[in-house]
């Protein structure tokens, strides 16, 4: 039955994902990036769906995170892995599931990975951790950055 309702319906929001924004945004040395290979049409309902969405306001989310569709028509931006080389922080930190993050993730300093990534960096010895959820990255960005976990 879900299966008949379009992909972006269908989609959920990692668990944590809004705790791991928040925090984010309360840094603002920090710069959170949202890179999909989807285009907006579909991911910005997926984002949409959450309950504290509706009382954030657009300035707001704009402070949080920046999202890039790389499949929008017109985007100047042909990959993850390009957007990356040109954006790369002086410490980054990748966050992905998929085979398409490979290139991308393999330039990153700290690589948080599950499902189809973390098998293809384990199967290359690359260096990763492996999560479940936004609580997971967001326990291991704190350490990466020295910052003690809240409880």
């Amino acid at each position: 039955r879900d299966r008949e309702l379009p992909v972006w319906k269908r989609a959920r929001v990692r668990e944590g994902f809004w705790e791991f924004a928040q925090w984010m945004s309360e840094r603002p040395e920090a710069e959170m990036v949202v890179l999909s290979n989807g285009a907006s049409e579909y991911v910005w309902p997926v984002l949409a769906a959450w309950p504290g969405m509706a009382s954030m306001k657009a300035e707001r989310l704009e402070r949080v995170m920046e999202v890039i569709c790389l499949a929008d028509e017109g985007s100047r931006w042909a990959s993850k892995r390009e957007y990356v080389r040109q954006h790369l922080a002086e410490e980054s930190v990748y966050i992905g599931d998929g085979l398409g993050d490979y290139d991308a993730a393999v330039l990153c300093d700290h690589v948080f990975a599950r499902d189809q990534l973390a098998t293809a960096l384990w199967a290359n010895g690359r260096p990763f951790t492996r999560f479940e959820d936004f609580r997971d990255i967001l326990q291991g960005v704190k350490g990466i950055w020295g910052e003690r976990a809240r409880t």
